[in-house]
């Protein structure tokens, strides 16, 4: 018995795409929550810095004294 040549094999196999659950719907709420949540951190940033915001601002308050 001889062994199958390569080319006769065919090569891909077609594959459905899964299908969306509930895992999938909780990712997509939890990635809108982490986004939101980091508007409203953004928002009471300026609160703090007198209404302007500046990455500098950010950068020098986390290095510290």
């Amino acid at each position: 018995m001889s062994q199958p040549e390569i080319s006769d094999q065919p090569r891909s196999m077609v594959v459905q795409k899964p299908k969306s659950n509930i895992y999938t719907a909780l990712l997509g709420i939890s990635a809108l929550a982490l986004m939101m949540a980091c508007l409203f951190l953004l928002l009471e940033w300026t609160v703090y810095t007198d209404g302007s915001f500046s990455p500098f601002q950010l950068w020098d308050a986390a290095s510290g004294p």
